[in-house]
């Protein structure tokens, strides 16, 4: 349910896809950061963001969005 008194961020549909769109992947890398062993990159963080919201979206029924998707 959409609020009215809230508008849309410009160039995007939703707040969810702002808020994908706009992730800062920084701080979730930092959790490795010191691991030698599990070398995790802000790509692959986002990649495995919009998986996961993609695997929501297949749950619900609904297409796959690709990341340039606003």
């Amino acid at each position: 349910m959409k609020d009215a008194s809230l508008p849309l961020p410009d160039g995007y549909s939703s707040w969810l896809l702002f808020a994908l769109h706009h992730f800062d992947a920084s701080a979730a890398a930092n959790l490795w950061m010191f691991d030698d062993d599990v070398l995790v990159s802000r790509d692959a963080i986002k990649a495995e963001l919009w998986r996961e919201f993609n695997a929501l979206r297949e749950l619900a029924n609904l297409p796959a969005l690709d990341p340039s998707t606003r």
